[in-house]
């Protein structure tokens, strides 16, 4: 078990961070998913989501969200549902 008074460095600091990234990826993946359950099914989201968008000027949602931008992902989702067009 790692002491937690040290700090942590090198690989074990990078995996740490790599966890934390990554939760946080399938924890917005899955808000986004359940909003875009309203109008379209799983195998469409799954489109959605690795597909270039233009309301994302052309980014894959799921780029976005690893950069840590579910606001702007989820603006994207509501034109979506709203209709919009770009």
């Amino acid at each position: 078990m790692p002491d937690e008074s040290r700090p942590l460095f090198g690989e074990a600091a990078a995996a740490l961070g790599h966890g934390l990234v990554k939760a946080s990826v399938e924890r917005d993946t899955a808000i986004v998913r359940n909003a875009l359950r309203a109008i379209w099914v799983d195998t469409v989201i799954e489109d959605w989501l690795s597909g270039r968008n233009a309301f994302l000027d052309s980014a894959r949602p799921i780029v976005v969200l690893t950069a840590n931008d579910l606001p702007r992902v989820m603006e994207a989702v509501r034109q979506e549902i709203q209709g919009g067009y770009r």
